[in-house]
């Protein structure tokens, strides 16, 4: 599994695979480049256990113009270490428990017999209150690096469904080539309408929006074509469409495509 979080934002994107990962730092990257912003990221690589095994800190877009999708060349590829098996302990490593307590022998005296005796019982007590209080210090110790600090971080997991982008992108392609599998990818509401670009075919095609109304979608793009004098031209196409899981594609365009100036 893999993780994006926004330093900026504290938003987080999850993907399941390397593959959405990357797909979704380059829509990333051209979004930013588009609006000429940059922001600072955090890249998780993570086992099915949730442990990180790889992380890095990267700025999209690159500052001196590198692909982001260039420099995670190598990441993404590391793999969970297996658990050390635990071995059996070594018998030279227990400490046997302490003899039991015999007593001790009383020490010739002058005094008498009872007045040595209260001593001796007196010390013994003394030691085993002293053992007492020294235990019960050092268990409220332990309990007390026992207890884990908690603390609470509050950030937004986000699942990105890439789908209808990339079925927009199909579109385009057949579209500009004035393919004869165009009906494929509307539905026949719009089949029988002319579907013919009016403009040259693009050069780059970078996502603008994506808007959600219902079951209805409408995607913007923003196309960058070059004319035949030179001239670099940029045009907004809106591509409205529907989840149609039994076509080909799993989704179908409910209108004509609409170009328009961009900026406006």
């Amino acid at each position: 599994m893999f993780q994006l979080d926004n330093q900026v934002t504290g938003e987080r994107s999850e993907f399941d695979n390397r593959s959405s990962f990357l797909y979704a730092i380059e829509t990333l990257e051209k979004r930013l480049l588009a609006t000429n912003q940059s922001a600072p990221y955090v890249l998780k690589h993570l086992d099915k256990d949730g442990t990180v095994l790889e992380s890095k800190e990267l700025i999209i877009p690159q500052r001196d113009g590198t692909d982001s999708v260039e420099v995670l060349a190598d990441f993404g590829f590391q793999k969970a270490s297996k658990k050390p098996k635990q071995g059996r302990k070594d018998k030279s490593q227990i400490v046997p428990p302490p003899k039991a307590f015999k007593g001790e022998k009383e020490a010739p005296s002058n005094r008498p017999q009872k007045g040595v005796s209260l001593v001796v019982n007196g010390l013994i007590l003394l030691t085993l209150v002293l053992t007492v209080i020294n235990s019960a210090g050092l268990w409220s110790l332990s309990q007390s690096h026992k207890t884990p600090s908690t603390s609470t971080v509050s950030s937004t997991t986000t699942r990105y469904d890439h789908s209808a982008d990339v079925f927009c992108r199909y579109f385009i392609s057949a579209y500009y080539a004035k393919s004869s599998n165009l009906s494929s990818f509307v539905a026949s509401s719009v089949a029988s309408q002319k579907l013919e670009p009016t403009t040259s075919s693009p050069n780059s095609v970078l996502l603008e929006s994506e808007k959600t109304a219902g079951k209805i979608q409408t995607l913007t793009y923003v196309l960058s074509s070059r004319e035949s004098d030179g001239k670099v031209t940029s045009t907004r196409l809106t591509l409205t469409l529907k989840q149609a899981k039994e076509t080909t594609y799993g989704y179908l365009l409910v209108k004509a495509p609409q170009l328009s100036p961009y900026p406006h």
